[in-house]
């Protein structure tokens, strides 16, 4: 897996990154062809997605002109994930350096 993030970023940097962002998307664009009555193979791009609400995989149907969108924000989802991760780890850090936390488990004298 590739590595979008930089360890040790502050959480306003990570979050300047999100920001940035602009469109996502989920799930698998496929190609695909079909032969025509007239001899010819016609190409189509197909998104597949978990709908979450419905339980159920959806299908759309994506033109050839908003391609290399889809293409992008798909990509986006993958860059936004990581940075997600990221803010997590720095808010988990975060939170343990502000404070004592739980102390380490000391054994017990017997």
């Amino acid at each position: 897996m590739i590595k979008h993030t930089h360890p040790g970023r502050s959480r306003a940097a990570i979050l300047a990154d999100i920001a940035k962002i602009n469109e996502t998307a989920e799930g698998t664009l496929t190609v695909k062809t079909r032969r025509l009555k007239s001899g010819e193979t016609a190409t189509y791009h197909q998104l597949q997605r978990w709908d979450r609400q419905a339980k159920r995989n959806r299908t759309l149907h994506i033109p050839e002109g908003k391609v290399a969108e889809v293409k992008a924000a798909l990509g986006n989802r993958g860059r936004l994930s990581a940075l997600h991760a990221e803010l997590a780890g720095a808010d988990v850090a975060a939170i343990l350096a502000g404070g004592a936390g739980d102390p380490a488990k000391k054994k017990r004298r017997r």
